[in-house]
This record gives C-alpha cells, structure tokens and sequence, in this order.
C-alpha cells in the first residue's frame, strides 16, 4: 500500500488491450479494460498486479508485465520500426549477439549431434550451456515489451508478416531475450520463410537449450532442409522437455496439418508416435 504522502507512480499500457480484474491473479473477474497506451496511476502494488482505476472510476488490477513508463510511452509512440531499428544499431545489439553465437559454436553443435543421436550427455551439454556467460549488452526492456506485445497480436490474428516486423525490432532492443526469438521462428514456420527460420534455428539452442520452443524450431527447421534424425532427436527432445504435453503435441499437430511440407508431417508424425501419441491424419488420407 502507498504511503499517503507519496505521489503515484503513473505507468502505460503496452498491450493493444489490457484486462482489469477484481483481485491481483489472472484467473480474476474482469472488472474493465484498457486500450494501449492508457494511464495506469498506482494505488496499490501486489503479486505483480498494480491496482489502478480505469474509466468510470472503477479500480482493479493489471499485471505489471505489460506496463511501460510514461517516459518511454513518448518516445516509443513516436517511432516507427524502421526508425527504432536504426536509432538501436549504434549499441551493436546483434554483432554482439552474433559474437556469443561463435563462442557458443562449439557447445551447440556438440548438442545437436546428441540430439540427433539420441545420445546420453544430452542435459550435460544443456546445463553447461546455460552455465555460459551472456554477453553484456544493453536491452530497452520497455521497447521489447512494445514490439513484441504488437506482435503477438499481429501474430494472434494471422497477420505474420507484421508480426515479424515488429519482432524484429523487439529482438534490437532485447537481444537476449528468448521469447522473441522463438515468436520470429514460429511466424517464419507460419510463413514458410526458410531463411529466417534458419537463423532463428541456430540462435535458440544456444540461448534457451532446456525450452521446448526451441527443440519445435530447430525441429521444423532440420524437416525442411533435408536432416530428418535431427528433425526427429528435436521433436523428440520438444515432448520430453515438454511441461504440458498436451499443449506441444496440440502445437506440432496443429503445425503438421498446416505445412504444405511433406517432411515436416513426416518428422512430425514420426515424432508423435515414437512418444506413443496419434500420428497427424491428413484429409487426403481420409478420402484415401
């Protein structure tokens, strides 16, 4: 609770649409809504939600993850992708990411070749991988956080090409941030575009080696160009690690029947049922 004393700290919303609840969890009654951009002034702070008063005085809380300083609200407002990608090159957020990635090279192609082999070792190299130093770099939280909730809602509703526009200049101004990178490989997945899907491939496993995410991309990846035991070591890798099963295997699923790719269902399908789940039927296989 805030002294009475104490000015209110006044935050912005960065999600396109944020949700007011009665109590501080997600799982609340949604009590109103804000459109991006909006004031938050801080009654309260609790459980990571901000107790705020929206429009018609009604108060509730809002998780403080999607929350922005005014100060960043002016300056991000104002600046297109273009421009911001542009502003952030001076601080050389990729050559420096580009840097790890060489060190990290050695690691990384020990684990694939694990992956690919089903081979023992595999959470050795993991842990050692995320053992590694990170590089020092200089992320504009607030601007990632705006890019990248854009593009989630981009993403939400099929709009991929925005999507990856928007986080791509979430990844300048974030560089380290896994959950960027395994959003632009899931919108090139979506796109079928090879090339990008290829990068954020090579970045992942040196970032995130333990996520689930990462083991669905290298996966889809190495299905597209040719290398079918590491598509399958991957997708393998993506149930193991996997928290919900259900989700992932929803997840693959949902990717194999979309893929115009007979590789990725292959990979996919072989994945599924070496974990004892229903392989993909295709509806040309129905009417067969």
């Amino acid at each position: 609770m805030r002294g009475q004393n104490e000015t209110p700290r006044v935050y912005a919303v960065a999600a396109l649409n944020a949700n007011l609840r009665a109590l501080p969890t997600t799982r609340s009654k949604v009590v109103g809504t804000l459109k991006r951009g909006a004031p938050v002034v801080e009654i309260d702070r609790r459980d990571g939600f901000i107790k705020s008063r929206g429009s018609g005085d009604i108060e509730g809380w809002i998780s403080s993850d999607i929350l922005i300083e005014m100060s960043d609200l002016t300056r991000l407002q104002s600046s297109s992708t273009s421009d911001y990608i542009a502003a952030r090159e001076r601080f050389t957020p990729i050559e420096r990411l580009t840097e790890h990635l060489d060190r990290m090279s050695p690691q990384v192609r020990s684990l694939l070749s694990q992956i690919e082999g089903r081979q023992d070792g595999t959470a050795t190299t993991i842990s050692e991988i995320e053992r590694y130093e990170r590089p020092v770099i200089e992320a504009d939280s607030a601007a990632g956080l705006w890019f990248s909730l854009a593009a989630r809602a981009a993403a939400d509703a099929g709009d991929h090409v925005e999507a990856i526009r928007l986080t791509t200049a979430a990844i300048y101004a974030d560089p380290l941030k896994v959950d960027y990178h395994t959003a632009l490989g899931f919108s090139a997945i979506a796109l079928g575009q090879r090339e990008l899907l290829q990068v954020t491939a090579a970045i992942l496993p040196a970032l995130a080696p333990g996520a689930t995410n990462t083991w669905i991309v290298v996966g889809v990846n190495a299905a597209l160009t040719g290398k079918a035991d590491l598509a399958h070591g991957a997708l393998l890798a993506a149930l193991d690690r996997s928290r919900n099963r259900a989700t992932t295997v929803r997840v693959l699923r949902g990717m194999a029947t979309r893929s115009e790719d007979a590789a990725v269902l292959a990979a996919v399908n072989g994945a599924l049922v070496a974990a004892g789940e229903p392989a993909v039927t295709t509806s040309t296989e129905r009417v067969n």
